[in-house]
């Protein structure tokens, strides 16, 4: 993820807007990755309270979780 963070990911919609998700076993990371966030104009999606200070190679993660879990946790 550091050197590559889109591959094997998948770009998130509707309200998980501007996020993506990747698998790591059982477990979901989903993450948004600063430069692709500005480019594409979703600061107001992700709300990232530092968003201006953090350099366009940062990953910013939202939640860790059980696949068993599902997305109803964000």
């Amino acid at each position: 993820m550091k050197t590559d963070p889109f591959r094997n990911s998948l770009e998130l919609t509707y309200e998980l807007k501007g996020k993506r998700r990747v698998k790591v076993g059982d477990y979901r990371l989903v993450y948004a990755v600063c430069e692709e966030c500005r480019k594409k104009g979703y600061e107001k999606f992700n709300q990232c309270y530092d968003c201006k200070s953090k350099p366009d190679n940062s990953i910013i993660f939202f939640d860790v979780f059980h696949r068993s879990k599902g997305y109803d946790l964000l």
